[in-house]
């Protein structure tokens, strides 16, 4: 496809009534990839017109799209438009809208009354039959492949809880200044990485306190639902407040004393490592499961309510296919019945960090077990920013 028959036209004022006037003429389909959406106007168009003609739209899970006066996207669902948040842990900063496959708006306009009233903004507008369009629209489906329609607005943010601050200065221009380091890092230039993250630990405010909380943790992400939402540290002791789903109808918990327990570990020394003492606070969906367990135990949880498969445990299994340790004696295992195959599990991970270097630190299911990608892990968690007093 070329772009010969293409007519581009640029708008750098009035824009929502360009946006509006394009989609009122289309007939067949949209598509709209929209970080931030708050204006009643477009959105009521794109209610009214999802009655008649297939329309999809992914906005960023955050306080700004699910705020007070916010838009009511349970509407626009139910009445045949098809909804997604996107990715937490890969924010949707997309901007632009496909028209019957022969209409392209894209540019720095958000659907929010900021952008129409006070930022100065721009958009360009693409018509007719082109290979940018159809390279749009091949993005606007990668994006979706990873995610799965919304039919209940209430119970999706029950599970997934809208981020705060998106892209606050904690949130984006530390993640930011992170992301260069670890760049640099990659490149050869450690020394160079370690100065500038020196730099801005140093002028992180309480970094110097030994009792602190950290809602905003910097972290690499090891997998996909993997979540560290927010460490405590109180009188030598630390809590990580963990978070995954699971969609693939299971999934297990190691208490502290077994062989995949959670364990903390140095970054900059990997020799150094704390295992957990205690989990507690173990919900499913937000339902408490287990209050507190400090024994070598393990937890399932699944729709069946059993395990007949051959996961690696951190143990030999018997004929049974039960866990035993060297001296023969069976690790015990407890298995919980859940109302879906795809579920929340949050939980609370104790340790003893006395003496402990709590500076960068890695959380690992089961030290060995690194590269696994079914286990639990978070690494490079830095302990020095975005700290608050307790």
């Amino acid at each position: 496809m070329t772009n010969t028959q293409m007519e581009i036209k640029e708008h750098f004022e009035n824009i929502r009534q360009v946006v509006l006037d394009n989609l009122k003429e289309s007939k067949k389909e949209i598509l709209i990839a929209m970080a931030w959406f708050t204006n009643h106007d477009i959105f009521e168009l794109l209610v009214e017109k999802a009655k008649v003609i297939p329309i999809q739209l992914i906005v960023i899970n955050d306080d700004i799209n699910n705020r007070l006066d916010g838009l009511d996207f349970q509407k626009f669902i139910n009445n045949g438009g098809k909804f997604y948040f996107g990715m937490q842990e890969n924010p949707m900063h997309n901007k632009f809208c496909i028209i019957d496959e022969k209409v392209l708006i894209t540019g720095s306009y958000n659907y929010t009354y900021l952008a129409e009233t006070i930022n100065s903004e721009n958009i360009l507008v693409f018509k007719g039959a082109s290979d940018i369009i159809e390279n749009y629209k091949k993005e606007f489906f990668k994006i979706t492949s990873n995610l799965n329609p919304i039919e209940s607005v209430e119970e999706y943010l029950k599970i997934c809880p809208y981020q705060k601050d998106t892209f606050s200065y904690k949130n984006y221009g530390i993640r930011d200044i992170y992301a260069h380091t670890q760049l640099l890092k990659a490149s050869g230039f450690v020394e160079e990485a370690n100065v500038i993250l020196k730099e801005v630990e140093e002028k992180s405010e309480f970094s110097t306190e030994k009792n602190f909380q950290i809602k905003d943790v910097i972290y690499r992400q090891w997998k996909q639902d993997y979540y560290t939402d927010k460490i405590q540290v109180l009188n030598n002791k630390l809590i990580l407040f963990y978070r995954t789903f699971s969609d693939s109808g299971g999934c297990w918990v190691h208490g502290p004393k077994t062989n995949h327990a959670w364990t903390l570990r140095s970054a900059n020394d990997k020799n150094l490592t704390r295992k957990a003492v205690r989990i507690t606070n173990v919900k499913i969906d937000g339902q408490k499961i287990i209050t507190s367990t400090d024994a070598e135990e393990i937890f399932y949880f699944s729709k069946e309510g059993k395990y007949e498969g051959t996961t690696d445990l951190g143990y030999k299994l018997n004929e049974q296919k039960q866990p035993i340790k060297d001296d023969g004696q069976i690790v015990p295992m407890k298995f919980f019945k859940v109302s879906n195959d795809k579920f929340e599990l949050t939980c609370e991970i104790h340790f003893e960090v006395e003496g402990f270097p709590l500076e960068t630190v890695d959380l690992i299911e089961g030290l060995g077990t690194d590269e696994m990608d079914n286990h639990w892990h978070c690494f490079d968690m830095n302990l020095k920013l975005n700290r608050e007093k307790l």
